[in-house]
C-alpha cells in the first residue's frame, strides 16, 4: 500500500492481497485509517517513523531517507493480531507536495511461531540447567568460562555475569595459570573425559570435578563441560574414620607403654617401701621418701593413661564433675608446669552427682584444657587457666577460662563445626570441639564460648541436674 506522507491516516493505494493478510477487501481497507488497522503500540511506532521520514526529505538533510524495515502488528478483521515485516521506501521524493511511502507488508506469523518455540526451548533448557544441584559450567579451549548454572554461582557467592569470561583457575584456585592435574587441561590434551577431586580452602569444600569434551559440527574440539559434585560430607566422614583409626592405634600404643612402665614403677615403689621399713640411715630416709612418693605419682599417671586409652561402651552413671576434672588435670600437670601455665581452680564442694559417661566427659575436659594451653602458649608462651564449677538453678555450670589471644568474632559461630580449625596443617583436625559439642548435647547440656580478641576465651558447659538419680 501507499500513503501520502503529509496525510498518512488515509491510504492512497492498497493491493488485493490485503484480503489474505488481514481479511478486508480493497474497498474496506481503503476506508480504514491507519489507527484502525494497526495495534496501538504499532501505530505509535509507525507514526514516529513517518515523522522521521518527513523530516528527512528536507533538502538540507545530509542523509535523505531511502528505506526502512519495521516489525509491527496489524489487526485482522476477526480481531486477531497479525505480525508483519514492513519494508518502507519513499516514492515521489522529488514531489514536495505529494511525497508517498510505499509499504510492502509480509506476514511473519510462522517465523514468529518458530522464534517463540526457540525461546521456549531455550528457556526450558536454561531452567533445567539452573535446577541441577551439581555445579555445571562450560569452558572454552582457553579456560574461559562461557556459561554457569545457578548452583555454580551460588557456591562461589558470585553472580553469573561476574563469572563468565574469567578463566576457571582464577575462580577455583586464585591462580594465574592452570595446575598440572587440571581436568580441563587433560581433556584438551586427550580429547577424552577426565575426573579429579580437589579441595578449595577458601570456600572450605571438596569437589569431584568431571570434564567432558565439546566438539563443533566439524568435529573440532571447542571446550569442555564441567560437572562439579560437592563431596565435602563424604571426605569429612573419610577423614573421621582415618582419625578414629589413628586414635585407636595411639590408644594401643599408650596402653602398651603404660604396661611396660608399670613393671619398673611397681619395683621402685615396693623396694623403696621395704628399705624405709628397715629403718634406713637418716641421711637417705628423706630421699627414699621422695622416691617412693614420686613413683606412686607416676603410677597414678600411668593408671589414668590406661583408663583413658581403653575402649569403653557409652554408659551413663552417677559421677562427680569435680573428680573428673581433677583426674584430667593430673594428666596435664607436667605439661602445665614446664610451660609456665598457672592453674586456678574454684570448685563448688557441694556439687551433686549427675548422670554422665565418665570417659566421654573426661575426653571433653581434656580437649578443652589442651586447646586453652595451646592458645596461651601461642599468645605469650605462658598463661593462666582458671576452672570454676558451681550449681546454678537446675544445672551445673563449668567454666574453662584462659588468658590467650582470644577468638576472632567471625570464627565464634564456627568453632564447633566439624573440621573447622585455625591451626596449621598437621596441628589440628578440627574435630575436637565438634566431638565435645556432640557429647555435651547428648548429655542434654549446652556448650558455648565467650571471647574477645586479645582478651582470652571462656568455654562454658552447662549440664542438667536430675533430681531422681
Amino acid at each position: 500500500w501507499t500513503v501520502n506522507i503529509k496525510s498518512p491516516e488515509k491510504l492512497t493505494y492498497i493491493s488485493p492481497s490485503v484480503n489474505r493478510l488481514i481479511g478486508y477487501n480493497v474497498n474496506e481497507a481503503m476506508s480504514k485509517s491507519m489507527k484502525e488497522v494497526f495495534t496501538p503500540l504499532s501505530y505509535q511506532i509507525a507514526m514516529a517513523a513517518i515523522k522521521q521520514t518527513l523530516e528527512s526529505i528536507n533538502p538540507a538533510q545530509k542523509e535523505p531517507f531511502k528505506s526502512l524495515t519495521l516489525e509491527l502488528e496489524l489487526t485482522h478483521k476477526n480481531g486477531m493480531n497479525v505480525p508483519v515485516e514492513l519494508n518502507c521506501s519513499l516514492v515521489n521524493e522529488n514531489d514536495v507536495e505529494t511525497p508517498e511511502i510505499l509499504v510492502i507488508a509480509r506476514d511473519i506469523s510462522k517465523r514468529k511461531q518458530i522464534e517463540d518455540k526457540i525461546k521456549n526451548v531455550a528457556e526450558e533448557w536454561r531452567t533445567t540447567f539452573d535446577s541441577i544441584s551439581n555445579l555445571i559450567s562450560i569452558h572454552d579451549k582457553n579456560y574461559r568460562i562461557t556459561r554457569v548454572n545457578k548452583t555454580f554461582a551460588e557456591t562461589f557467592k558470585m553472580r553469573p555475569q561476574d563469572v563468565i569470561g574469567k578463566r576457571c583457575y582464577e575462580i577455583f584456585h586464585q591462580s594465574d595459570e592452570p595446575f598440572n592435574n587440571c581436568p580441563h587441561k587433560k581433556t584438551m590434551q586427550t580429547h577424552k573425559p577426565a575426573v579429579m577431586e580437589m579441595f578449595l580452602p577458601e570456600h572450605e569444600i571438596y569437589l569431584q570435578v568431571s570434564t567432558s569434551p565439546m566438539f563443533d559440527k566439524d568435529g573440532k574440539l571447542t571446550g569442555s563441560v564441567h560437572i562439579g559434585r560437592d563431596i565435602t560430607e563424604r571426605k569429612q566422614l573419610e577423614q573421621q574414620l582415618i582419625l578414629s583409626d589413628r586414635l585407636a592405634s595411639i590408644g594401643e600404643l599408650v596402653s602398651g607403654v603404660a604396661h611396660e612402665l608399670n613393671n619398673p614403677l611397681t619395683s621402685i615403689i615396693g623396694f623403696s617401701q621395704l628399705i624405709m621399713e628397715n629403718n634406713p640411715p637418716l641421711n637417705i630416709k628423706d630421699d627414699l621418701n621422695i622416691i617412693h612418693k614420686e613413683a606412686q605419682r607416676s603410677a597414678g599417671i600411668v593408671k589414668n593413661l590406661l583408663t583413658f586409652a581403653r575402649k569403653h561402651a557409652p554408659v551413663k552413671q552417677k559421677g562427680r564433675i569435680n573428680n573428673i576434672i581433677a583426674e584430667v588435670l593430673k594428666l596435664r600437670a607436667y605439661e602445665q608446669t614446664v610451660n609456665n601455665i598457672t592453674l586456678n581452680t574454684d570448685f563448688d564442694p557441694d556439687l551433686p552427682e549427675i548422670m554422665i559417661d565418665h570417659f566421654q566427659m573426661q575426653q571433653v575436659f581434656l580437649n578443652i584444657i589442651i586447646n586453652a594451653e595451646s592458645a596461651m602458649l601461642g599468645a605469650h608462651n605462658k598463661g593462666t587457666l582458671t576452672i570454676t564449677t558451681k550449681k546454678i538453678d537446675g544445672h551445673i555450670k563449668i567454666v574453662f577460662a584462659d588468658d590467650g589471644s582470644g577468638i576472632p568474632g567471625k570464627n565464634l559461630n564456627r568453632i564447633f563445626t566439624p573440621f573447622f580449625t585455625t591451626k596449621e596443617v598437621g596441628k589440628g583436625t578440627g574435630l575436637g570441639l565438634s566431638i565435645c559439642h556432640g557429647i555435651i548435647t547428648e548429655h542434654g547440656g549446652k556448650i558455648y564460648v565467650e571471647s574477645e580478641l586479645g582478651k582470652g576465651a571462656a568455654f562454658i558447659l552447662e549440664l542438667p541436674v536430675v533430681d531422681d538419680i
